[in-house]
């Protein structure tokens, strides 16, 4: 996998290079080329961002609940992997799959 310090390097040869550069129409287009290049360095790095601090909020979130209760995180995860949706001893829980959820009912209030 590439990482971000590549394609800033590979970015910095591309905008450094001027060689071709020799007229306003150029001069534009190499403008262009690197603010092109800004952008999409920019947006990685906010995309990394977001997902660090997402990955961040479910470590926390994980460290947490098995601190505090592994049984409660055990079955949650089982839950969440479907594990029981066929077992007699949780009826109530809602279904995970697609297929066999009920859609709610709505009712409309006159």
């Amino acid at each position: 996998m590439i990482t971000i310090e590549q394609i800033k390097n590979i970015a910095k040869d591309i905008k450094e290079d001027k060689e071709w550069v020799n007229d306003s129409h150029t001069f534009a287009q190499h403008k262009g080329v690197v603010d092109g290049l800004d952008r999409l360095i920019r947006h990685i790095e906010e995309v990394k961002k977001s997902d660090i601090s997402e990955l961040e909020w479910w470590r926390s979130y994980g460290e947490y609940v098995s601190a505090r209760d592994n049984l409660v995180d055990a079955e949650a995860c089982g839950y969440a992997d479907g594990d029981y949706e066929d077992d007699e001893y949780w009826p109530n829980l809602p279904s995970r799959r697609r297929e066999n959820r009920k859609p709610k009912n709505k009712t409309i209030n006159n």
